[in-house]
């Protein structure tokens, strides 16, 4: 059968003006004119199957989508709702309790903060070192970095005599010599 004639036997089943197809007829249709199209371009029968089926159950899988988003967010507020009751009704006394330990302890005192705290940096002699001309100098210090964990920022500048240089920003890693 080719194009011409499954158009034709798709006009032929096609209702008039307002009347509906029975069952029989819908069935002759939906088997000689649908699945024997075949398309010169365009969509190809199972594009069109596809289709018909998604236009036939697009409201249905809305709601099936719909459904399962309300669902997921009431799951979620209760959730929620119920850790955040939770937090209320026994968690802020919790971390008063915790709050006052953590006051009364001797774990964290002024002499554990030094301990673990930032060694300073270790700074050597200033270096001059004279310029191409009589007018210049350049200045420089050996700065080292003992600490382990800890890296440092810091801005300095040099003064001689009533000079001083512009401040600069450095910084250096943890055991690193500059």
């Amino acid at each position: 059968m080719n194009n011409l004639e499954s158009f034709y036997c798709l006009l032929k089943y096609m209702p008039k003006e307002e009347q509906q197809l029975n069952s029989q007829d819908q069935n002759i249709l939906a088997n000689k004119g649908l699945k024997n199209y075949q398309p010169v371009y365009g969509p190809t029968t199972k594009q069109l199957e596809w289709g018909l089926w998604w236009i036939e159950h697009k409201n249905t899988l809305k709601r099936i989508l719909t459904g399962t988003l309300i669902f997921l967010n009431v799951i979620f507020w209760v959730y929620s709702l119920f850790y955040l009751g939770e937090y209320v009704y026994s968690g802020i006394l919790q971390d008063k309790v915790l709050a006052r330990a953590a006051i009364k302890s001797d774990v964290i005192n002024h002499k554990r903060t030094l301990d673990v705290g930032a060694l300073p940096l270790n700074l050597g002699n200033v270096q001059v070192f004279r310029g191409l001309d009589t007018q210049t100098y350049d200045l420089s210090v050996e700065t080292s970095n003992p600490n382990d964990d800890w890296y440092a920022e810091f801005d300095y500048f040099f003064t001689v005599g009533q000079n001083t240089t512009d401040v600069q920003k450095e910084f250096i890693m943890p055991k690193e010599t500059k």
